[in-house]
């Protein structure tokens, strides 16, 4: 299996110019399906503790876009994005873990 760490200078607070910088770098690398692409906590907007901008509610813009890496490199990814817990609307840092169609295996907060 390839690892690849995606270690990325992050736009606070800006999730589109912090996407396309991720498909920037993984466009420089031939990733071979089946590898494994690990992302930064909080990769989409920085390490905030602001829960209003860091989370995005359902559908995730994050997840969705952690699901797009998956499913176009064919590889499984992981990646950080801030959740929020119903009804108490406090704040988590959580690591998800995507297969290559896309489909959450595993996640951690």
């Amino acid at each position: 299996m390839h690892v690849f760490l995606v270690q990325l200078d992050i736009q606070w607070h800006d999730a589109e110019a912090n996407f396309a910088r991720v498909r920037s770098l993984l466009d420089r690398e031939s990733v071979p399906p089946g590898s494994l692409l690990i992302l930064p906590e909080l990769f989409s907007v920085g390490f905030t503790m602001n829960v209003d901008i860091a989370t995005e509610g359902e559908p995730s813009r994050s997840r969705a876009f952690l699901a797009e890496l998956a499913i176009t490199r064919q590889s499984y990814v992981a990646g950080g994005l801030a959740t929020r817990e119903e009804g108490t609307g406090k704040g988590f840092n959580t690591q998800i873990v995507l297969g290559p169609d896309g489909d959450e295996l595993a996640s951690y907060r």
